[in-house]
């Protein structure tokens, strides 16, 4: 199964974490800049270990150089389990939606 995850990524944040915002929508927070695909590098290993997939598991396949970015993950798990290993679906709980 392939999760689609629509994310808006803030680079040099001195953080790595992913949450939910006010309007639901997913950000990415991550330590490096977005220079010499170093941010989209560490965006992928992030999710990944997340994930508890390989790396080859996570591609980003819109928005390369740009913050938006939609990120294709491969897994076997749900999409419950999948907001579950992210945080979200904890977030999502205590926002009331």
């Amino acid at each position: 199964m392939t999760i689609r995850l629509e994310m808006k990524v803030i680079p040099q944040s001195g953080q790595q974490k992913i949450i939910l915002d006010k309007n639901g929508q997913v950000k990415c927070y991550i330590k490096s800049a977005p220079k010499k695909g170093k941010a989209n590098r560490e965006i992928i290993t992030f999710l990944a270990k997340k994930m508890h997939v390989s790396k080859q598991k996570v591609a980003i396949v819109t928005g390369v150089t740009s913050r938006k970015k939609i990120v294709h993950i491969e897994t076997d798990k749900d999409k419950r389990q999948i907001m579950d290993l992210l945080g979200l679906q904890e977030q999502l709980k205590l926002k009331g939606m």
